[in-house]
């Protein structure tokens, strides 16, 4: 794995922690419209892939 793709690792599993505090409605709403799109059209490896779906069914959740 990348050094790039172990940051994004660790950056999709600190943000749903950040999303536990109330986040802002519009600024949950805007990260999560992107979220959508990177799952969708981007250049992702199988696990990060994963965890990105993992990340966007955690802040359904929410």
């Amino acid at each position: 794995m990348t050094e790039l793709s172990e940051s994004r690792n660790e950056f999709y599993e600190k943000l749903i922690h950040s999303f536990q505090n109330d986040a802002d409605p519009q600024i949950y709403d805007k990260i999560y419209s992107n979220l959508c799109g990177l799952l969708a059209h981007g250049d992702l490896n199988n696990k990060e892939y994963d965890l990105l779906k993992e990340v966007l069914y955690e802040l359904e959740r929410i």
